[in-house]
Order: C-alpha cells, then sequence, then structure tokens
C-alpha cells in the first residue's frame, strides 16, 4: 500500500509540474516498484521452481501498463530510448537496493529523486 501510494504521488507530482525531470522520477519509480517487481518475482519462480504469489499481478498488471507507460512517454518526448534503458537502470538499482540494505534506500531515493523534481521546476521557473 505505501509503494502504490508513493507511486500515485509521482504521479501526481509530474501532471502538477510536467517537466521532463518528473516525468523521468515517475518512470524510476514505476521501473523500482513494478517492473523490478515483476522481475523479482518471475525470478524466484524460476529459481525456486515454486510459485511466487506476486507472479499474476506482475505479469498481467504491472508489466503491460508499464509498457503503455512507457511507449506513451516515448512518443510524447518525455524520454529517449537511452534515458529509458537508463531509468530502468535506476529503478533497478532503488529495488534491489531496498531488498538488499532496506528501507533507508527508499527513503532516501524518494528524499534526493523529490529534491531534483522541485529544484527542476524552480529552476524552470526562474529561466522564463
Amino acid at each position: 500500500m505505501i509503494l502504490v501510494s508513493v507511486s500515485m504521488v509521482y504521479l501526481l507530482m509530474h501532471a502538477t509540474v510536467c517537466n521532463r525531470v518528473s516525468a523521468w522520477m515517475a518512470i524510476v519509480f514505476l521501473m523500482a516498484t513494478q517492473v523490478h517487481n515483476a522481475v523479482f518475482h518471475l525470478g524466484g519462480t524460476l529459481v525456486f521452481r515454486d510459485f511466487s504469489p506476486g507472479l499474476i499481478t506482475a505479469m498481467l498488471l504491472y508489466v503491460p501498463v508499464n509498457v503503455l507507460i512507457m511507449r506513451s512517454a516515448l512518443a510524447e518526448g518525455w524520454v529517449s530510448v537511452r534515458i529509458l534503458w537508463m531509468l530502468f537502470v535506476a529503478g533497478g538499482a532503488l529495488f534491489w537496493g531496498f531488498e538488499v540494505i532496506g528501507p533507508l534506500v527508499l527513503l532516501v531515493g524518494v528524499t534526493v529523486t523529490w529534491l531534483w523534481v522541485l529544484v527542476s521546476a524552480r529552476m524552470e521557473r526562474v529561466s522564463t
């Protein structure tokens, strides 16, 4: 529930700020909470040869929805293919860091990304 709530905040932040950085950060968090989560559940199912409960949600919901989001972000010019791959890696670092180290990674990641979005919005306002 917490991750869904934070994802919503990122999407609302992008809808409000509506700049490239806010789009990137929304995508990074979606990559971390959904795409890498799908990889985690698929990997767990394959490695342990046992059904992972989140696999169905991950494959039937997370992956298709995020493919649509990525296609839209590319079509609307928020990202390039290269940036999308970089955001995938950054989302992975956030997800796997959280899995290995714990909640502090998420706290630092959220704080840094929110600050980056706010600073970029302020800089855009000052430059216009």
